[in-house]
């Protein structure tokens, strides 16, 4: 009985990491998406600090998607971090729950929950960058 109760103990705890592991990153640079696979268009801005560690705690909070992956155009493109920066692209509906996906994994698409991608659009509001964002 300890065995099994040992067992489910790792598996709670396996499932609580984070989907990209991104750690306290200091800025996250906010891009316009110019492609897939790519480092992304012009810069339109930067959250650092607390905003900056909030964005990333959100985008650890994604989860993968099964299935294949047909996206269209994202609304934008997230430089996270610094040496070694860590490249995604955003696509953020006016309603619902958004999408994410690394830059150099364009096969795997992880699922942001309705609540996340409103937190993620307020930085982004509070950041003056709302007007880029699709549905503003």
């Amino acid at each position: 009985m300890g065995r099994v109760i040992s067992m489910l103990i790792l598996l709670v705890l396996a499932g609580c990491g984070s989907t990209f592991d991104l750690e306290e990153p200091e800025r996250v640079e906010i891009r316009g998406f110019d492609g897939f696979g790519t480092a992304g268009g012009e810069v339109l801005g930067t959250l650092s600090g607390t905003d900056a560690e909030e964005a990333a705690d959100i985008l650890d909070g994604a989860n993968e998607q099964s299935g294949a992956v047909d996206m269209a155009e994202g609304d934008l493109h997230l430089v996270v971090g610094e040496e070694p920066e860590r490249h995604f692209h955003l696509w953020l509906p006016e309603e619902g729950g958004g999408s994410v996906m690394e830059a150099r994994d364009t096969h795997t698409l992880y699922s942001l929950s309705s609540g996340s991608t409103e937190d993620l659009r307020e930085l982004l509001r509070e950041a003056d960058i709302a007007m880029e964002v699709r549905g503003e």
